[in-house]
Order: structure tokens, then sequence, then C-alpha cells
């Protein structure tokens, strides 16, 4: 994270962390929402087309003028540098895959009654 310069996050930033806050703000659930579009694309990639496609996502998301941000040790929150943003990105693509592969064992096993493997969290 840049420290230099301490931030007040806005609607549309996506922010790191774990929980409701992250979970539930405006701009993560809009940066999950873009990463459920790309995400047939991404299922069907190569490694070196993933990661540009997880490229495409973080500069979507910059492109309209929004952040990734992190609070830091002090409480503050910070812009994430670096290969960060692509992470968490790549994070968002795969991560209804597994859902998704967890949803079909599940259906399998037991006719698809347990509401555990429609869980959006990113």
């Amino acid at each position: 994270i840049d420290i230099s310069r301490p931030c007040e996050p806005t609607e549309q930033d996506v922010l790191f962390g774990r929980g409701g806050y992250t979970n539930t703000h405006p701009g993560n659930i809009k940066f999950r929402e873009e990463a459920l579009k790309l995400r047939p694309w991404y299922e069907s990639s190569s490694k070196e087309e993933k990661y540009r496609i997880s490229d495409l996502l973080v500069e979507s998301v910059k492109s309209e003028g929004h952040r990734f941000l992190e609070k830091g040790s002090d409480g503050n929150w910070y812009e994430v540098i670096g290969n960060g943003a692509r992470k968490k990105a790549s994070q968002a693509l795969r991560e209804r895959m597994k859902k998704k592969s967890l949803s079909s064992s599940i259906t399998s096993r037991d006719g698809g009654d347990d509401k555990r493997a429609y869980s959006e969290e990113v």
C-alpha cells in the first residue's frame, strides 16, 4: 500500500478486507458483478489469458476513477499499489468457480437443498 497518502473511501472504491463491511460495500459489490461477467471467459482461458483478464478487471475499476484501498495498521485507508489489485481480481474471478463446484458436488450428493453453496462472498 502507498502509506504516503491516507485517503477516505468512496462508495465506488474496492476495499480489501474481510467481513460484512467490505462484502456489502457498494464498490465491492459492483466489482464482484464485473468479475461475474468476465468469469465464463476466464474459466476457459489459458494461464496467460487469465492474467490479462484479471488486469482488465482492475483497469475497468481504475478507468472509472475508482481505487483499490486497504486499511493500514494505523486505521487509515491507503491505495493498493503494485500487484495487489490484480491478485484481488484473480481471486474474485476464481471465487465462484469454487462455489460452483461445491454446489455441483452438493447437488449430486443430496439433491441441492444445501443453501451454503450459494454464498457470494469474495
